[in-house]
């Protein structure tokens, strides 16, 4: 359960934390050769990329709980199950992995995930988590408290890792980053405007436009290093998916990250 809150202040806060937590939302990127659909159950987004050859890439795969109403949403949406050509999960946790299980055993989807994260993803369980602002010591317990069961095949990546080995029809990497967690990975799809899926490198603002540190993130100096050799790799047009909240363009990443921020 979360802690008790000891001031109106603390409770406002809460609230909207709660609020956001229980929305369920869908949001679609159109570039010019792609589209971006974003499912939204809690905090959690999950990102389903159009590919060269009408099938999709699955980034991240929300939470255990929420499986059964991402693949109903996902076939709202008009994306067929089987079409889901793979799942890359950006880091271990469980509102980014705990879904994928689900998708593997119903569909025969591959998981990829950072090699980093192999003994959290085996024990179905967070590594003790650095909050960086209340809303993440509010929430710390409960998320450390979770466990998820993994998917039983995962295919570790340990080295910049090009989209086409995986049986993809997309240009792109998946590269091990190491920032939030051990085995952390950003995925990058090339094309105009150049795509990146950053987990929880860093999150969108819970109001109004802007990044922000994530919730929890153990080295913030490093953190921000890792993002500022990011930005200065991709193009000025990249848009920035991020696991919470977002997208964000160039240019909000840029202006929060110039130097270390903590909510």
């Amino acid at each position: 359960m979360l802690h008790a809150v000891k001031s109106p202040f603390r409770f406002l806060l809460l609230l909207a934390l709660l609020a956001s937590g229980c929305a369920t939302k869908r949001s679609t990127f159109q570039a010019s050769k792609r589209v971006v659909h974003t499912f939204r159950h809690g905090f959690a987004d999950t990102h389903l990329v159009s590919t060269n050859d009408s099938a999709w890439l699955m980034i991240d795969s929300g939470g255990p709980g929420d499986a059964a109403a991402l693949e109903h949403d996902i076939l709202a949406a008009g994306i067929r199950g089987e079409d889901i050509r793979a799942i890359v999960v950006t880091h271990g946790h469980w509102d980014h992995a705990g879904g994928a299980k689900y998708f593997q055993d119903k569909y025969g989807t591959p998981v990829f995930a950072g090699s980093g994260d192999e003994r959290i993803l085996a024990q179905g369980h967070a590594e003790p988590l650095c909050p960086v602002g209340l809303l993440a010591r509010l929430r710390r317990n409960d998320d450390e408290s979770i466990y998820f069961e993994a998917p039983r095949e995962l295919r570790f990546v340990s080295a910049p890792t090009e989209l086409s080995t995986m049986n993809m029809n997309l240009e792109g990497t998946v590269t091990p980053t190491s920032d939030h967690t051990d085995g952390s990975v950003v995925v990058v799809v090339r094309g105009t405007p150049t795509l990146v899926f950053v987990g929880d490198m860093f999150r969108g603002s819970l109001v109004g436009r802007g990044a922000s540190a994530h919730f929890y993130n153990c080295d913030l100096d490093r953190n921000a290093r890792v993002i500022g050799a990011l930005a200065r790799s991709v193009p000025d047009d990249a848009v920035y998916f991020p696991g919470h909240f977002g997208p964000l363009a160039q240019e909000d990443v840029a202006k929060t990250f110039a130097q270390t921020s903590v909510p």
